[in-house]
């Protein structure tokens, strides 16, 4: 069934994707003089920007639907003003391409470069929280609820496989509108 919620992980990685290959197209058009990498990276930044803006609105309804507790909320705030910073500054570089019909800035190419790395960076860091939200916390993930896969190394055969019983589930992340957090209270819908 299709939820709602699912689609800013799936489009996320778009931009993930696409700003640091333009980082890199723009380095190595700067190295070999040749123009063709800096329009590839427009054309990429051009995407990225197009991403950006699907992330944010994506994560923002995402978070209005999602249940988490007051831990994770703070990180979510976190994140998502990492992913709105993110979205202006890859609009700042797109209208300061426009600005330059597409072209690569000669004058205040440091400036550019360091808006750029910064973002790079700021989005890495973004993405470490959303990872945290899902994988740590769980955060709209359900639970296998019954004949989970094991890996074992290699050190056992098909046969041997033993699905996990509910007993074996405590500790592991369980669907956030059924689980309590750490303080005691339930599961919190922003």
């Amino acid at each position: 069934m299709f939820q709602l919620i699912l689609i800013h992980p799936k489009i996320i990685h778009f931009i993930i994707a696409l700003f640091p290959v333009v980082l890199l197209l723009d380095i190595l058009g700067l190295i070999t003089k040749n123009e063709k990498f800096h329009f590839a990276a427009w054309i990429n930044l051009l995407f990225a920007g197009a991403s950006a803006a699907a992330a944010v609105i994506s994560g923002l309804i995402a978070e209005e639907r999602v249940t988490h507790s007051e831990e994770v909320h703070e990180i979510m705030e976190t994140h998502e003003t990492i992913g709105i910073i993110v979205l202006i500054a890859v609009i700042l570089l797109i209208i300061w391409r426009i600005l330059l019909k597409g072209r690569f800035p000669k004058k205040g190419a440091w400036g550019y470069f360091t808006i750029s790395i910064l973002t790079v960076g700021a989005m890495f860091y973004g993405a470490h929280l959303g990872g945290n939200m899902i994988f740590k916390y769980g955060v709209a993930v359900e639970a296998i609820s019954e004949g989970g896969h094991e890996h074992s190394g290699g050190m056992e055969s098909e046969d041997e496989h033993i699905p996990m019983d509910s007993t074996e589930t405590e500790g592991v992340p369980q669907n956030e509108e059924k689980a309590e957090s750490e303080d005691g209270h339930e599961g919190h819908r922003h």
